[in-house]
């Protein structure tokens, strides 16, 4: 259901991760890509893991999210 918009928040986060505080970025939209890259739909899972990528990039301290 509204697979649509799932998507929508899977391609957004990784776009939108180097306009917040570093702090939305590690709590708030890691939380949210961590859930959508669990999702049923196979695109949505994908696109996930593409912006979980994308995030990735502003991480400087990797090892604190092994």
């Amino acid at each position: 259901m509204y697979e649509e918009r799932r998507l929508l928040v899977a391609q957004s986060c990784g776009e939108l991760a180097e306009f917040v505080r570093p702090e939305i970025r590690d709590s708030l939209i890691l939380s949210i890509v961590q859930q959508l890259i669990e999702d049923s739909a196979t695109i949505v899972r994908e696109a996930a893991a593409h912006n979980f990528a994308m995030l990735l990039l502003f991480y400087h301290y990797l090892d604190k999210y092994f």
